[in-house]
């Protein structure tokens, strides 16, 4: 956690509209603590700065089998926040070699398979009824 409060301080140093939503009592924005450690939240979940971003969708993509964008965003979203997390997640999944190596293809109907169908379908199977 103090890794976490580390980038978190830097990036509110350096992001005036972080600073800005963070001082504002009206944004969703405050700053807690957790385990004695002071960290910036939203709506009750920890912001993850931007450098903690790739590694935070790495961890929990791996250890959580490789899930679809979905399904790691809805994870995600119980304990950690940061804009266009939903986006980050379907990209990364679409990155991942793993996934997309394990991914099934899905083809169209083209047409040698349609001649193929047509001609079991018409040829063989009907011509002796």
């Amino acid at each position: 956690l103090s890794l976490v409060r580390k980038i978190q301080q830097h990036e509110l140093n350096t992001n005036k509209t972080l600073k800005q939503m963070v001082n504002n009592n009206k944004d969703k924005y405050n700053l807690a603590s957790l385990e004695g450690t002071e960290l910036i939240f939203y709506e009750h979940r920890i912001y993850v700065p931007k450098a903690l971003r790739r590694k935070t969708l790495a961890w929990y993509h791996h250890f959580l089998n490789h899930p679809g964008g979905d399904r790691l965003y809805n994870t995600l979203k119980q304990t950690c926040y940061w804009k266009n997390m939903n986006t980050d997640c379907d990209t990364f999944c679409k990155q991942c070699p793993i996934c997309q190596s394990l991914k099934i293809q899905k083809r169209k109907f083209d047409i040698c398979h349609q001649r193929m169908w047509e001609h079991s379908f018409h040829g063989t199977l009907y011509t002796r009824i």
